[in-house]
């Protein structure tokens, strides 16, 4: 503790910063993800992977958004989804956690009929069951 009659700019005045981290259970251990980027956030939902479809329901929401991301967290998330359901039924629902930030739906293509888009950054964890209700 610095002494009462420190200059804020002494040495012997420590600041404090806040931080704050995000962890998830790997292999039955604790791990630190990425941190996250500006307006960012760790966000749980419901993935569908399929021809022509890539949605997420996140559970927060009451909509289905179109997902799309970076290519590592996007190459991460399809080949999870094929791990969990090797031959899934058609558009099957997993539960994951992701990070990322909310945006607006693409232009064209098959997201444009989503209203909004989340866009993943990281791959979290995958769950065979969830923390919120299949729509």
């Amino acid at each position: 503790m610095a002494p009462a009659n420190a200059a804020p700019w002494s040495p012997d005045c420590a600041a404090a910063v806040g931080k704050s981290k995000v962890l998830t259970l790997r292999d039955g251990r604790l791990a630190e993800i990425e941190p996250l980027g500006e307006g960012e956030q760790v966000t749980e939902g419901w993935v569908t992977v399929g021809h022509e479809v890539r949605s997420f329901a996140p559970c927060s929401g009451k909509t289905d958004l179109w997902l799309t991301g970076n290519a590592t967290a996007m190459n991460g998330i399809v080949a999870a989804y094929r791990m969990a359901l090797p031959d899934p039924e058609p558009y099957t629902p997993l539960f994951m956690t992701l990070a990322g930030r909310f945006d607006k739906p693409p232009v064209e293509g098959f997201g444009a009929d989503y209203a909004g888009s989340f866009f993943a950054t990281q791959l979290v964890r995958v769950s065979p069951k969830g923390n919120c209700r299949v729509r």
